[in-house]
């Protein structure tokens, strides 16, 4: 734009191409279209990082298949959903949620916009149970195992001792904070 009559003359005198892009014709000739163009094609390096982890996360997950059974059940049943979350062993994880297991407080909002609180119903396996939430002692996993999931009736009574075929069921919700404020000491008991 400004440097053009510049790097042309450097590269007419001494043979040096200066600019530095593949094609110099497509450079932007006003302040407005370098505008645009930085909006439009620029893109910084964390920003293309970004989006390559974002990608490898989707990928990881098999996000595609995901999709295809979210988009059967909105088609269905009329709801879906997926639950985003993280443990040290797996780091981001994208999982499917069965409408069936799904757990929502009222909502007036067709988007969801206005829950209270969301959760879901899941049966797990002992092993899952520890990799989620690490800090269980021994002695509350075996208390947890007394209270068997709703699989746990249909297993063979020859499998109470695998700790990989026992399952439990975990409820799994999040509560929304609608207002976070200090008590003033005159309302405290």
């Amino acid at each position: 734009m400004l440097s053009k009559p510049l790097l042309n003359s450097i590269q007419e005198n001494l043979g040096v191409d200066v600019y530095n892009v593949v094609d110099p014709a497509n450079l932007p000739q006003s302040k407005e279209e370098l505008e645009v163009h930085m909006q439009l094609n620029y893109k910084q390096s964390v920003e293309i990082a970004e989006e390559e982890v974002i990608n490898n996360v989707l990928d990881f997950n098999k996000y595609e298949l995901i999709n295809k059974r979210v988009i059967e059940d909105i088609v269905t049943v009329g709801i879906g959903a997926v639950k985003t979350s993280f443990n040290k062993a797996e780091g981001v994880t994208i999982d499917y949620v069965n409408p069936s297991n799904l757990v929502y407080s009222y909502t007036n909002d067709p988007n969801f916009q206005d829950l209270y609180y969301v959760g879901e119903i899941k049966s797990i396996t002992i092993p899952e149970l520890k990799k989620e939430f690490p800090n269980l002692t021994n002695e509350e996993i075996k208390k947890i195992q007394k209270y068997p999931g709703r699989e746990a009736y249909m297993r063979s009574p020859n499998s109470d001792n695998d700790l990989v075929q026992v399952t439990t069921t975990s409820i799994n919700a999040s509560t929304k904070i609608i207002n976070n404020y200090l008590c003033p000491s005159s309302c405290k008991p």
